[in-house]
């Protein structure tokens, strides 16, 4: 077995703490002071500078110790809308890592606290597929589209401003989608109309 190379220096007291979450025990297995210098460092850690310390674990070949990171960082952070991010990349590297369940409930966990996080919805639908759970797929990714009337909404104005712009055939794309959501729009018929003559 190789050995890995250490983070860079100025990850030092960050990687600490994730190799002490990766030990065998994980966090119950400190001793009260290294249980002490854990929760400074996660309580201090803010989470750019996690995301960038789990990359440079990940990079060292250490993704054990960047899953570590990112479940004790969130963990820590309970309900709180902007440990979503965090759930999400753990769920990144645990599906990385050819553990789907495990993904799917990062992923779970990252759309509870922000539903409108369309790419959780996204991995969590292909973690959930991976298992072999593929109603659970399509369901999820049926959530994670907007209503019919907000899609329609959308096409039509990305079919104006792409009109503006000149990009006449990808108006048109715009539009036409618009309609197969809802036929019965009269203004966007004329305006197709128009835009194809």
């Amino acid at each position: 077995m190789n050995a890995l190379a250490p983070p860079p220096a100025a990850f030092a007291e960050e990687a600490w703490l994730a190799d002490r979450l990766a030990a065998p025990g994980g966090v119950p297995a400190l001793p009260p002071d290294a249980m002490q210098r854990a929760a400074a460092a996660f309580g201090a850690l803010p989470l750019e500078r996690a995301v960038v310390v789990a990359e440079a674990l990940t990079d060292a070949g250490r993704v054990d110790a960047a899953i570590a990171l990112y479940k004790g960082w969130a963990g820590l952070r309970p309900g709180m809308a902007d440990a979503a991010p965090a759930w999400f990349n753990l769920g990144v590297l645990l599906a990385g890592s050819g553990d789907p369940a495990q993904a799917a409930i990062a992923y779970g966990n990252a759309l509870a606290l922000r539903p409108g996080l369309h790419q959780a919805a996204v991995n969590l639908g292909l973690a959930l597929e991976a298992q072999g759970r593929k109603d659970e797929a399509l369901a999820t990714w049926r959530r994670a589209l907007p209503d019919p009337d907000m899609r329609r909404t959308l096409h039509n104005h990305l079919g104006r401003m792409l009109e503006e712009k000149g990009r006449l055939e990808e108006a048109v794309a715009e539009l036409r989608a618009s309609l197969l959501l809802e036929p019965d729009q009269p203004d966007v018929q004329q305006h197709l109309v128009h835009l194809r003559q």
